[in-house]
């Protein structure tokens, strides 16, 4: 893939805002989806202290990656594998959640410093990276419908129906506009949406009564509180999901942009990603993980600078104290998140199929079930009923219910245990 700029360039100061509002767009649902959830969960209504400490993370911690950590254009949002272990474990009390979170946290860099992870990127072969950039937009798939067909003031059917039409308005835009506004098309989508349905629909009703600017009111440390065995178990099995997500993530990001050095990178990413997570878990948030959501966004605007990402981390960290502002983007409607979250989505899915096509790794059936095989399984997961997860033995909950983990193991496992011998790396070594 050919980029106008590479990933060490510093773009014109206008371009790098641009690109930087696409990857502030891009994230920023998961950010208030996740967030809000966890939020409200713990806190009721007064769920916007809680917003302002994860938002405060995600700005340092993006910023702390583009220049010490992995050095790639990639943001970070909070973990959907974390988020089913605090929803399976919240009976059990937020101090023993806020301290797994924490010490798992320490283990992720503990086990990044003793140099486990050094010898892990000949496992990420051009199929298994194909599968892990399409295993996330598949199995965001019930998200996505979730959001796009809420029952809210409007209909069911009516949100989806202007869901639709938003799509096809963004891929017109995604056609026709050229320069810094098909740029800026993401952020276009999802402010404009917003505004259109408003229109649509009326019932903006935001609070207006929040401070404009503040710290974080209440207590700025978490609760923290030993955790129980059942619930440790649980976190630890969830950690071990985020590494395998994480490593997947930067590996991927690092073969799509032909970066060098990744051995390094892949360590150093992981274990600011470890400390991200004992960040959130002392300040009671949920914890942190690196998203290749950026390679949509890098597909796009051909621009794979580094440097581009530092706006939306510098906008993340604004917010962290404008409760306000945080009131007025909670407000952003689910139809609009969900079809944005999309587009970016869909996007990823060019990326993925042109690894496969330019290193030849499709040569016959066996090759297509090496990717075909965990995008089902993973999606078949993503789909599984809550009354079915719960059936499930409490600690394995947390693995048992996330597709992209499950997907991930078995593209491991028929790429490297039951299909050795098609491995990329095994037939350039044959060839020699």
């Amino acid at each position: 893939m050919k980029f106008r700029y590479g990933l060490d360039d510093k773009p014109k100061k206008t371009e790098m805002l641009v690109v930087g509002l696409q990857y502030f767009a891009v994230i920023l649902p998961s950010i208030i989806i996740l967030g809000t959830l966890v939020g409200v969960l713990e806190f009721g209504a007064d769920y916007i202290p809680y917003l302002q400490k994860l938002l405060l993370i995600i700005g340092i911690f993006m910023i702390i990656q583009i220049y010490l950590g992995h050095r790639l254009p990639l943001v970070i949002g909070p973990v959907t594998v974390i988020l089913i272990a605090i929803l399976t474990s919240f009976n059990q009390g937020v101090g023993g959640i806020n301290s797994s979170i924490l010490i798992g946290g320490i283990l992720v860099s503990i086990l990044v410093a003793s140099g486990l992870f050094r010898h892990v990127k000949k496992l990420f072969t051009p199929r298994v990276v194909t599968v892990i950039l399409i295993l996330l937009t598949f199995t965001l798939i019930p998200t996505i419908i979730s959001l796009i067909s809420v029952e809210n003031h409007v209909p069911s059917s009516y949100n989806v129906i202007f869901a639709i039409v938003l799509l096809f308005i963004i891929f017109i835009g995604n056609t026709f506009l050229k320069g810094i506004w098909r740029s800026a098309l993401t952020f276009l989508a999802l402010f404009g949406g917003s505004a259109l349905y408003f229109i649509i629909f009326g019932n903006f009703s935001p609070n207006l009564n929040l401070p404009l600017l503040s710290i974080p009111s209440g207590s700025f440390i978490g609760h923290l509180a030993v955790p129980n065995i059942s619930v440790f178990i649980t976190f630890l099995i969830s950690f071990l999901a985020l590494v395998i997500i994480d490593l997947g993530i930067i590996q991927s990001a690092g073969i799509i942009l032909d970066a060098d050095e990744m051995e390094t990178r892949v360590e150093k990413g992981i274990f600011f990603t470890g400390l991200g997570n004992v960040l959130a878990g002392l300040l009671g948030v949920i914890g942190i993980v690196n998203y290749n959501l950026s390679i949509g966004i890098i597909s796009t605007t051909k621009n794979a600078s580094k440097f581009a990402v530092i706006p939306a981390a510098i906008i993340f960290l604004v917010l962290a104290f404008s409760p306000i502002a945080i009131g007025l983007i909670s407000n952003i409607p689910s139809p609009v998140l969900g079809i944005v979250l999309l587009y970016v989505l869909i996007m990823l899915i060019g990326p993925a199929l042109l690894i496969s096509i330019e290193s030849n790794s499709i040569k016959n059936v066996d090759d297509g079930a090496i990717i075909g095989l965990p995008i089902l399984l993973g999606t078949i997961i993503a789909f599984l009923p809550q009354s079915v997860i719960t059936q499930f033995p409490q600690v394995l909950q947390p693995l048992v219910a996330n597709g992209y983990v499950i997907g991930t193991i078995a593209v491991f496992l028929l790429e490297h245990v039951l299909y050795p011998r098609h491995s990329v790396y095994n037939e350039k070594k044959m060839k020699q």
